[in-house]
């Protein structure tokens, strides 16, 4: 496996070099790391076959001519310029703070880089990466880790929200079930970092609403290859980077409604009763499908978002960063 290449910039020797020894240190077998104190040998450096990451300073950064720096942007799959101003834009750099610490200056970079690798596999693929959220267990924050999720996902690209959230919907005089236009809503959450951070009152991100989606035929009554086809659909289009789909309150969907997306979130809590259903939930698959939607479900236990005693602020932010680190670890 490649490693990653990092390029410390510092007019001082013994900061860049310092820098680059903490990587060596503490980053193992995956990356490594060159310290540069001059423009000329960075840039024969980068001519020679370049670097996936450069940290450059501020004080490094005034010493390069407008075509060097351009280099930089060009050669540096992720180029970090650290700043002496908090909040100070260079365009086409990633700004960070210089003055903090060695180790929350390296995981902020990397995470961008990782952030822009999945972008940048996403645009290769040309395919809809198809999500689901989904538990049999009520009340467990299905919803708005669905839309905390759908936000981070907008920065890499765009994202299609699909609810089939049975609580939102109006049951029909004349049916035991509601149609699937009282079920489904969308929200295109534009990508793009400027609509981000996550307004509290629209959980989740600047969210378009387009209204309930009309279907030519009530999806609820022709069953589970209904709901398939409509997933399928809206993925073949091309339009989006991601479909996110809140499952809601969908009672045991079957195998061949869950297996069309590649990801299965199933948001879990700790109590007895939750446990039984999910065991439930489980036992209703045959061995071949539940080996299947094995590899595709990953569980996450979010009991400290949905307990009554909550810090609701503080629970908000820590399921935001949960499914912000979804994004870098899993898509």
């Amino acid at each position: 496996m490649a490693k990653t290449m990092i390029g410390i910039c510092d007019p001082n020797r013994d900061y860049a070099e310092r820098f680059a020894y903490f990587i060596w240190h503490r980053m193992g077998d995956s990356y490594e790391a060159a310290a540069f104190t001059k423009p000329e040998r960075l840039q024969t450096v980068l001519a020679a076959g370049g670097a996936d990451i450069l940290i450059v300073t501020e004080a490094f950064y005034r010493l390069l001519k407008p075509a060097q720096a351009g280099c930089c942007l060009r050669a540096a799959k992720t180029a970090a310029l650290l700043t002496e101003t908090e909040g100070k834009p260079f365009p086409g750099w990633y700004c960070l703070y210089r003055y903090r610490s060695t180790e929350q200056i390296l995981r902020a970079v990397l995470a961008e880089h990782r952030l822009r690798e999945v972008k940048d596999d996403a645009e290769r693929s040309g395919k809809t990466r198809k999500i689901a959220v989904y538990s049999p267990v009520a009340r467990c924050g299905k919803t708005s880790f669905a839309l905390e999720l759908s936000a981070a996902l907008g920065q890499v690209g765009t994202v299609l929200f699909l609810s089939f959230e049975v609580l939102n919907a109006h049951l029909k005089d004349d049916a035991d079930r509601p149609a699937v236009s009282d079920l489904l809503y969308g929200a295109l959450i534009r990508s793009g970092r400027e609509d981000l951070p996550v307004p509290d009152s629209e959980r989740g991100g600047q969210v378009t609403r387009l209204g309930p989606v009309r279907c030519a035929d009530d999806l609820a009554l022709s069953g589970p290859e209904g709901w398939r086809g409509l997933i399928e659909a809206l993925a073949a289009v091309g339009t989006y980077r991601f479909l996110v789909a809140d499952l809601g309150d969908l009672v045991l969907p079957p195998a061949s409604v869950l297996t069309v997306f590649d990801r299965i979130i199933l948001p879990v809590l700790q109590d007895e009763v939750s446990q039984k259903k999910l065991a439930l939930w489980e036992a209703s698959f045959s061995e071949e499908e539940a080996a299947v939607l094995r590899e595709k479900t990953r569980r996450l236990d979010l009991s400290f978002f949905c307990e009554p005693q909550a810090d609701r602020t503080q629970a908000a932010a820590e399921l935001a960063a949960l499914a912000g680190r979804l994004v870098l670890e899993e898509l």
